[in-house]
């Protein structure tokens, strides 16, 4: 991915984590990571989440358990939504439950949830209804209700059977400054470009990389072949549009990036499984 930016999570020194409520007019794109672990339940937004080197759609309901340092962000789609974006977030570190976590039985499962949560999480299933119902209630409390209420949430995820990684298990962060700022680059121009006709050598060019240089970078950084990256986001974009408008499919494709219809057609299936009206089809009768 990106180079993301370290983020400085604001705590008081009364408190060893802090549980809030995040509401803007646009979840806006801001590629991060921080020491501190973070759950995040989008209660009102729907977009794309981006998570180490996997991206994917969010909606209502989106809850997902981040481990330390592992670059995040989520992107709403402005259109979708007349009330604000709503979320709520939980950050913390392990001194959250000092020492206990390291040596107490009862707290086993939660130390193997964190462990398991460096690739981050996601949840779904009546698990997730729980934890969306406790956090809205945790949220209007604070000192020694609140945490006890967060440690009751993270005890009951341990036991979910319907937790998700994320990230891939190959996926590392990149560590070196300049591959940072250079990748940086690039995937802030294809965030905000995929809809446009773009071509691989004008991007190598915006960090002057050759071609292959520039392929064999993008791979080794992102996990992902370029081309495979650019269609994960215009096919996202796709998805939303079918699900969100009646405008033609021929129109989708190309206010997604294609300037072909057959081709569009034929990513959208390796994609989705599915063809563009299919997919279409499917969420109307899902709605």
């Amino acid at each position: 991915m990106m180079r993301p930016a370290r983020e400085k999570v604001t705590t008081v020194p009364q408190e060893s984590l802090r549980l809030f409520v995040r509401e803007s007019l646009q979840f806006e794109y801001a590629w991060h990571y921080h020491p501190e672990y973070e759950l995040t339940l989008i209660c009102n937004s729907r977009g794309r989440r981006f998570v180490g080197d996997h991206i994917s759609d969010y909606a209502d309901g989106d809850l997902v358990l981040l481990g330390p340092n592992l670059p995040h962000t989520w992107c709403s789609d402005t259109h979708v939504a007349q009330r604000p974006h709503r979320a709520i977030v939980a950050h913390f570190s392990d001194s959250f439950v000092g020492n206990a976590i390291q040596h107490c039985p009862e707290l086993h499962q939660v130390r193997m949830l964190l462990d398991r949560s460096l690739r981050g999480l996601s949840f779904t299933g009546p698990t997730r209804d729980w934890v969306a119902h406790e956090l809205e209630l945790a949220v209007q409390l604070s000192g020694l209700p609140c945490l006890v209420a967060l440690l009751s949430i993270l005890n009951r995820l341990a036991t979910s059977p319907g937790s998700h990684p994320i990230a891939s298990q190959w996926y590392t962060p990149p560590r070196d400054d300049q591959m940072n700022a250079r990748i940086d680059i690039v995937c802030r121009y294809l965030v905000n470009h995929f809809t446009e006709p773009i071509q691989q050598a004008e991007v190598a060019d915006l960090i002057g990389f050759s071609p292959a240089a520039f392929s064999r970078f993008f791979k080794r950084t992102t996990g992902k072949t370029f081309v495979s990256y650019l269609n994960e986001l215009r096919i996202g974009h796709a998805c939303r549009l079918l699900s969100d408008s009646r405008i033609s499919i021929t129109t989708v494709g190309f206010n997604s990036g294609y300037l072909n219809l057959s081709n569009f057609n034929r990513t959208f299936r390796r994609f989705k499984g599915v063809s563009p009206r299919q997919y279409r089809d499917a969420h109307q009768v899902e709605r």
